[in-house]
């Protein structure tokens, strides 16, 4: 009898922890079934909207990745990848060559250059290794030419921290964005412009425009200064990348 009584107990105790746990371990098997099902109708969802995987076209698009990355390198190569060229001026000296009143010592634009390059605010020869701030800027300022002395310009920066980027796929190279905004004669504007192109003779740095925009400046605004342009003056806005070899590289 006394067996029966301890089997009806633990018969009893059993049902008890089933009723208290079991349902909930059925309600959340339940809930993930339900949420299970509700995934697979969003997937089924998702591929009638935008279509199964085409491998065909995965491996076309591959292909083409392949065939963008080797015309890269090869224009890279044209371009003088890993070429010295000449030696590049230090940016004190193509500051104190440049004809670009804004740019030369004392000029609205000459500390903020030599701070942007971590440079002594004195001018001073420097006695450190060219940053890649510094030769971006440099590569700028000397690309502008013995011209810029007809350019007004009103603002040249590196964009961001200027910390160099690497270039995808290339990892020989690494970039700096600047941003360049001048003014003047609509010739010496687009010369100017023609000038900011790379070089394949000059090899790293190498600047490029990666976007410009031309504006007529309202005659309100063409000052005493009108007469010694050939033409009414036009404002060139234009984003600037400058390849640099990165550490390591050529």
């Amino acid at each position: 009898m006394r067996t029966f009584v301890v089997l009806a107990v633990v018969l009893t105790t059993a049902l008890a922890i089933f009723l208290v746990r079991g349902r909930q371990a059925i309600a959340l098997r339940d809930q993930a079934h339900a949420d299970l099902l509700e995934r697979e109708q969003q997937f089924d969802a998702e591929l009638r909207r935008n279509g199964t995987p085409d491998v065909e076209e995965f491996a076309a698009l591959l292909d083409e990745h392949d065939r963008l990355t080797s015309a890269a390198h090869d224009r890279l190569a044209q371009l003088g990848l890993g070429a010295t060229g000449a030696p590049r001026p230090r940016l004190t000296d193509a500051l104190a060559a440049t004809r670009a009143p804004a740019l030369r010592s004392g000029g609205a634009l000459h500390d903020a250059l030599l701070a942007q390059a971590g440079l002594p605010a004195d001018g001073s020869a420097p006695r450190t290794p060219p940053t890649p701030q510094e030769r971006a800027l440099a590569s700028i300022v000397t690309a502008l030419g013995s011209d810029a002395g007809a350019l007004d310009v009103a603002a040249l920066e590196l964009k961001g921290t200027g910390t160099p980027a690497a270039v995808p796929e290339v990892p020989q190279l690494q970039h700096v964005e600047a941003q360049l905004v001048l003014s003047g004669a609509l010739p010496d504007v687009l010369h100017a412009l023609e000038s900011l192109a790379p070089d394949a003779q000059t090899g790293l740095p190498a600047v490029s425009v990666l976007d410009a925009s031309l504006r007529r400046i309202e005659p309100a605004r063409w000052g005493a200064s009108l007469q010694h342009l050939a033409t009414p003056p036009v404002r060139l806005t234009a984003s600037l990348d400058v390849l640099l070899a990165a550490p390591g590289g050529p």
